[in-house]
C-alpha cells in the first residue's frame, strides 16, 4: 500500500482501488492491489461483478420499465435507501450498463437509460425473477423452518 496526497491523480476515479480518508485536515488517498485476482475468465464471477449488489437488478428491470428517474427509482425500491441506490447506479454507470444524462435547467434533471450492455442482462434477470416468482414459497417455507 501506499499513500498519496489528494490531487496527485488530478481528480480521476479509479473504481475498487482508491480509498480516501482525512487526517488532521488533510486529505490522503491510499492506493492498494487486490490481494485475491478476480478470475474474468469465469462468466458467474463477471456477472455477479454487475450484478452483485443487492438492489442491481431491481434497478436495471425499473430502468427498462420506464423509470428512468433517481427519484422515481427510489419510490419504486422502497425498502432500500436513497443512498444505495445512487450509490449502485454509479457502479453500473462506471461498468458501462447504464449512461446518465443531464439536462441543464433548474431544477437539475437527470435521467437514466439501459446501454446495450445492459439490454444484454435483460434475459439474465427475467431467468432471475421467474426462478423468484416459483421458488418464493420454498424460502418462505425454509425461513420458517430456520425461525421456528
Amino acid at each position: 500500500m501506499t499513500i498519496r496526497e489528494k490531487g496527485f491523480t488530478q481528480g480521476k476515479i479509479i473504481p475498487y482501488g482508491i480509498a480516501k480518508f482525512s487526517s488532521f485536515n488533510e486529505n490522503y488517498e491510499i492506493m492498494y492491489s487486490r490481494k485475491i485476482p478476480e478470475d474474468l475468465d469465469c462468466g458467474i464471477v463477471v456477472t455477479m461483478k454487475i450484478l452483485g449488489g443487492k438492489w442491481k437488478a431491481c434497478i436495471l428491470d425499473g430502468i427498462n420499465k420506464g423509470i428512468k428517474r433517481p427519484s422515481e427509482l427510489h419510490r419504486a425500491i422502497h425498502d432500500a435507501s436513497p443512498r444505495v441506490i445512487n450509490m449502485q447506479l454509479h457502479e453500473l454507470e462506471q461498468a458501462g450498463i447504464i449512461v446518465k444524462k443531464i439536462y441543464q435547467g433548474l431544477p437539475l434533471k437527470v435521467e437514466y437509460s439501459l446501454t446495450d450492455l445492459g439490454i444484454s442482462l435483460l434475459p439474465v434477470i427475467a431467468i432471475i425473477d421467474k426462478w423468484g416468482i416459483e421458488n418464493n414459497h420454498s424460502v418462505e417455507n425454509l425461513r420458517e423452518q430456520i425461525v421456528g
